[in-house]
C-alpha cells in the first residue's frame, strides 16, 4: 500500500515538473509563426525539435554580428570663388 503511494506522490511529481516545463518553453512561443524563438536564437517546433536550413542559418549568424555600414564617398564640391570664375 504505501509502495503504491509512494509511486503515485512520484507520478505526481514528475507531472507537475513535465507542465513545468512544458510552459517554460511557451512563453518563448512566437504569435505570428507559432514556433519557438529561443534566447540562444535557435528556433524550435512546440513538439520538440530546431527550425533548420539556410534562412535560419543566416539569421542565427548575423544575429551574432555587428552591422558593418560602407562609406559613401562623395566628390567634394569646390566653393572657392576664384577657381570658379577660373572655371568659367
Amino acid at each position: 500500500m504505501q509502495k503504491a503511494k509512494k509511486e503515485e506522490a512520484k507520478e505526481l511529481n514528475e507531472k507537475a515538473a513535465k507542465e513545468e516545463a512544458f510552459k517554460k518553453r511557451m512563453q518563448y512561443i512566437n504569435a505570428f509563426d507559432g514556433l519557438l524563438h529561443m534566447p540562444d536564437g535557435t528556433i524550435e517546433f512546440p513538439e520538440g525539435g530546431v527550425v533548420g536550413g539556410v534562412n535560419a542559418l543566416v539569421q542565427k549568424h548575423h544575429q551574432n554580428k555587428k552591422h558593418h555600414h560602407h562609406k559613401h564617398h562623395h566628390k567634394k564640391v569646390d566653393t572657392n570663388e576664384e577657381t570658379l570664375q577660373e572655371k568659367e
